[in-house]
């Protein structure tokens, strides 16, 4: 995000007066960019407004986002925030999704850096690994806050809302559980009026999917049945492309593949940045970005060695919004 002011960056989150969004109109929603963003609303929000004004402040949603901008907002001193998520648990989502591989800066490579397992972050921070281990990290810190807040600091967190209006206001209505510590209140419903509220409502459910990126599987595991299975994978996004992975290539793992594939290939890496810099630079377009793996894939100059890594025992389809897939930054 570029060098803005506190107040120019507030209006970048403002959905009205005192409501602000966290990245759902974001060309990229990742957990590490999500909770980047939260401390940037937070910071902005501090140095913008004066303390009256932020007053309590409710925060909606409970995942990686949502609870960065609530430790945040404790972090630097404000007395009351409420938390609220629909589900029975934070970080509902990644809570146990051991089949799928969390790093903070594995969307920026081939840049120079973006291997590195740490997210780097004053708080709630986390190093790459299974999303459930990612999530038991950051809970464990978050827990840690809420043990050395002060005593004048009030955090309600509430669970299983079934029922939330936010109004203009910033007023809440909601019916859900109180949740402290271990001890759960039986539901019940409320109005409150807040002087801040932060829609952190995160990635979300996939409206038409089956089953859930986040839910645990057995693609990446091989066949038990003899013979050959075909798999069709739609779409060409970042999950789509990791099941392509999962599926084809022989124990794969998501904090091993950049080595097995790239590990002191510095010609092949080269090659692949300046395709990057190329299309952040435009000089070349989205549309010649396929063009351009393809050049690097038949050059044997390259030594891509894919192919010896593929099963046996898949064969995958891989369809995306047109005839040819590509991947953009």
């Amino acid at each position: 995000m570029e060098n803005l002011s506190p107040e120019a960056l507030l209006d970048r989150f403002r959905l009205s007066n005192n409501i602000y969004l966290l990245g759902s109109f974001e060309a990229s929603l990742t957990i590490y960019k999500q909770q980047v963003r939260a401390l940037n609303l937070v910071w902005s929000m501090i140095e913008a407004l004066p303390p009256a004004k932020l007053g309590r402040v409710a925060v909606i949603g409970g995942g990686f986002a949502g609870l960065t901008a609530a430790a945040a907002l404790l972090h630097k001193g404000v007395k009351n925030v409420t938390i609220f998520e629909k589900r029975a648990t934070l970080c509902p989502l990644q809570d146990g999704s051991d089949t799928r591989w969390v790093h903070p800066g594995i969307y920026d490579w081939p840049d120079e850096g973006s291997n590195m397992p740490t997210a780097a972050l004053p708080l709630l921070n986390w190093n790459a690994g299974r999303a459930s281990d990612v999530v038991v990290e950051v809970l464990h810190d978050w827990e840690r806050i809420l043990r050395n807040k002060t005593s004048n600091q009030t955090v309600s967190v509430f669970l299983n809302v079934k029922h939330l209006r936010l109004n203009r206001t910033a007023e809440i209505e909601w019916v859900g559980e109180r949740v402290d510590g271990l001890t759960r209140e039986p539901p019940s419903g409320n109005k409150f009026k807040f002087e801040s509220a932060i829609l952190a409502v995160g990635f979300g459910l996939e409206p038409t999917a089956r089953f859930s990126y986040w839910r645990n599987e057995q693609l990446g595991q091989p066949e038990l049945v003899p013979g050959m299975r075909t798999y069709l994978v739609s779409g060409h996004g970042d999950g789509a492309l990791v099941d392509l992975f999962r599926i084809r290539i022989a124990r794969f793992r998501q904090d091993r593949i950049l080595f097995d594939l790239f590990a002191g290939n510095t010609k092949l890496v080269n090659a692949l940045r300046n395709l990057k810099r190329g299309l952040a630079s435009a000089q070349i377009s989205p549309d010649q970005l396929y063009e351009g793996f393809e050049r690097i894939a038949l050059n044997p100059t390259f030594g891509v060695t894919v192919r010896n890594l593929l099963r046996l025992d898949s064969l995958d389809i891989l369809r995306g919004v047109s005839q040819r897939c590509c991947l953009t930054a």
